[in-house]
């Protein structure tokens, strides 16, 4: 494992202000937020942010029917700060 954090992708895009959409078909997972925009497919490790390919350390995935996605990445992408204190193992979003 790269240690990458996964987090329920409802959870973290709603609390980070974005709307999110989920295509079962595709299994993609698209949020939008002011002018970015974000998709995911699950298994994939390429993600897309605003018509752009980005390369993610672990691709989005499906555990016990939560869909998972990369808590760096989609914080980062919204404008969110992520630190990792590894004293005491807790990650800290900050928004502006």
């Amino acid at each position: 494992m790269s240690g990458t954090t996964l987090v329920p992708m409802r959870a973290i895009f709603e609390r980070l202000g974005a709307t999110v959409e989920w295509n079962q078909a595709q299994r993609t997972v698209k949020a939008e937020k002011n002018n970015t925009t974000i998709q995911l497919t699950i298994g994939s490790t390429t993600a897309v942010k605003n018509g752009q390919n980005v390369k993610l350390d672990m691709p989005a995935q499906v555990k016990n029917n939560y869909t998972m996605v990369p808590l760096r990445f989609i914080s980062e992408s919204l404008g969110a700060k992520v630190h990792w204190n590894s004293k005491t193992s807790t990650i800290t979003i900050t928004t502006s």
